[in-house]
């Protein structure tokens, strides 16, 4: 049979240390806990304030690939109307572009595309340089290396493969955070 405490048995000078004891363990328990959830909540805190925007990043990311997109559909008058994907090919395999080479082409016709597209580009503005490189993958050469302005601070980019032969175009786009 389980014996019952009762009232008497808390107040036996022979129980005082126990209860004691078990008072005092019960206490530092809570204050452990209490430390544990103070520590959880700096450490969710110091996460939360160290993370980089993203959202930001994001939207400026679809941005990069828009504009991506529209130099590469952009039709050359003065290249047999191709467009900057079919040059960028010529320029791979060594054709020519109407009177000139088509590498020679696309390093003068890129920078004018993107000085359109996105105006000058220089400290003070939101976006301060661009890269836009294409490479052939089989091969991993180098086609087209073009830059313009400052590539340091925070980038953002986007790439594009081009089909027969696989060449992997990218644009990345370097702005100021504040931006």
């Amino acid at each position: 049979m389980i014996k019952s405490r009762k009232s008497e048995d808390f107040q036996d000078p022979k129980n005082q240390g126990f209860l004691r004891t078990r008072k005092a363990q019960e206490e530092m328990t809570g204050f452990i806990v209490i430390i544990l959830l103070i520590a959880v909540i700096l450490i969710g805190a110091m996460i939360f304030f160290v993370r980089p925007k993203q959202q930001v990043t994001e939207l400026k990311s679809v941005e990069a690939t828009q504009l991506l997109s529209s130099i590469l559909g952009y039709t050359a008058s003065d290249c047999s109307n191709k467009d900057i994907k079919d040059v960028i090919r010529d320029c791979n395999s060594g054709k020519s572009c109407g009177q000139q080479n088509a590498c020679i082409f696309l390093n003068s016709t890129v920078p004018a595309i993107m000085n359109a597209s996105i105006g000058q580009v220089s400290k003070e503005k939101a976006i301060h340089g661009w890269k836009f490189t294409a490479l052939d993958i089989a091969a991993n050469q180098t086609i087209l290396n073009l830059s313009k302005g400052s590539l340091n601070g925070s980038m953002i980019g986007a790439s594009y493969i081009i089909a027969m032969p696989d060449i992997n175009v990218e644009l990345r786009l370097y702005y100021n955070q504040t931006a």
